[in-house]
């Protein structure tokens, strides 16, 4: 009788334990659904509530990101901190961001320097500097009679690009007056982006001293060629013989501004010149005047010159110019696999950058060679500059990235997907949010489709 009223209890209670447990674990279920915050969530906590280290941490990741998502509590969290790391590199993500409400509150530190860190104020004057906000203009004169040399410098580098001649007479007093070397550099290397005539007799004086040093004829060289007024091109012309290789390289670069067309024969037998700095210049230079004519010595210097910077910017400079001679070059060598591997990834990288429609079936080519390779050096280079791309035409490289084994190659896909908010691959990205995948993946994959 016991052993059947036992069994009948456990007949009523077992039903009722189920539910229990099934409950239980939906309940859990749900806590855990609850606790998985989104990537966007567990930033804004950290910021609210993180130690210091945690919080420097975030900036730096938000500033290799540029993400704006959370400026405007960054302002907030501006006026309160006292850690002055903390200030300084939000100060940094609002200018790489170009977030510039924040005006105000940054400008508090200039107002109360007396108390705030060096290296704030300085962020803070290249900040409002950037803003474009005319009325910060005569703070940034005032700093200019600080006693402090790194205030002055950076109130001459605002100043210098504010784009108003009128402070064009007010830099070459401070230039006079100053007893800073770094001061008066900084008014030479700058003050040039004012573009006012007046100055041009001003900075023929530095060229023309023979007391000056080298740095100052450098700068006094690339402010003039700024300022392009034609009674300074003689001067610029007797500087190149110079018999220093830095002041020439100036020089060059100064001459190369003015449309001559003696010019373009200087740039021609710069290239040929003895002096690898000058040879880099003149490709510089001819990757911005983008004459044909430049072509043929060019693609001599991409692969024969002795010296890799100068393979460096000729490369650069045919991949300006765009011609149909020059691209094809580029091409060529970046699918010849006995060319070098530096010259292959750089005329690749130009390719991708400046003619990917055009160089596409070169670019194919090479993701077919490389796709099973153990080291794809090209691959790499492909993909990770795919993924930098904005392009409609890329989504089904990003999709192919995410199969291939290389864990860089894949983050490349995402990143890319990330760009270009290729909303068609998110249930490929969903993929890398599941079980068994590491934790760094998993993250970024959540962060890719948080902005899908």
């Amino acid at each position: 009788m016991y052993r059947i009223f036992s069994l009948l209890l456990m007949l009523i209670f077992i039903p009722f334990s189920i539910f229990s447990q099934e409950t239980e674990a939906s309940e859990n279920k749900s806590k855990d659904t609850k606790i998985e915050k989104t990537v966007k969530e567990s930033r804004e906590e950290k910021l609210l509530y993180g130690i210091n280290s945690e919080i420097l941490e975030l900036l730096k990741i938000l500033k290799e990101e540029k993400n704006p998502d959370f400026n405007s509590r960054l302002t907030e969290i501006l006026k309160e901190t006292k850690n002055r790391k903390i200030s300084e590199n939000i100060i940094d993500l609002f200018i790489d961001t170009e977030y510039f409400d924040a005006d105000e509150t940054v400008y508090k530190f200039i107002e109360e320097k007396e108390y705030t860190g060096r290296n704030v104020v300085v962020k803070s004057i290249k900040y409002l500097s950037k803003s474009g906000k005319e009325k910060y203009y005569s703070e940034f004169v005032n700093l200019l009679d600080s006693g402090d040399e790194n205030f002055r410098t950076e109130a001459v580098i605002a100043l210098s690009k504010s784009g108003s001649k009128e402070y064009t007479a007010k830099l070459m007093e401070q230039y006079e007056n100053d007893e800073s070397d770094k001061v008066r550099t900084e008014i030479l290397l700058n003050i040039g982006e004012l573009k006012d005539s007046s100055a041009t007799d001003f900075l023929i004086d530095i060229l023309e001293d023979d007391f000056a040093d080298k740095t100052s004829r450098q700068f006094a060289c690339y402010s003039l060629g700024l300022i392009g007024d034609e009674k300074a091109y003689p001067y610029l012309i007797k500087t190149y013989e110079d018999p220093d290789p830095y002041i020439r390289s100036y020089a060059l670069d100064a001459v190369s501004k003015y449309k001559k067309d003696e010019t373009e024969k200087i740039l021609i037998q710069a290239l040929k010149d003895d002096n690898w700095q000058i040879r880099k210049q003149a490709a510089v230079s001819a990757s911005e005047l983008k004459k044909n004519s430049f072509v043929p010595f060019l693609k001599y210097k991409a692969e024969f010159d002795p010296e890799k910077p100068v393979r460096t910017e000729s490369i650069k400079a045919l991949s300006a110019i765009a011609s149909s001679e020059s691209l094809e070059f580029l091409r060529n060598k970046a699918s010849d696999k006995k060319a070098s591997i530096t010259l292959r990834k750089l005329s690749l990288i130009e390719l991708i950058n400046n003619d990917l429609k055009g160089s596409m079936h070169v670019i194919d080519s090479i993701l077919e060679d490389e796709w099973e390779v153990k080291t794809p050096v090209l691959l790499e280079t492909a993909c990770s500059t795919m993924a930098s791309k904005k392009s409609d035409s890329l989504a089904k490289y990003y999709e192919r990235m995410l199969d291939h084994p290389s864990l860089t190659i894949k983050l490349a896909g995402m990143k890319g997907i990330k760009l270009n908010k290729c909303t068609s691959l998110k249930d490929k990205i969903m993929v890398f949010t599941e079980d068994g995948v590491s934790s760094s993946i998993k993250n970024y994959a959540k962060s890719v489709l948080e902005e899908l």
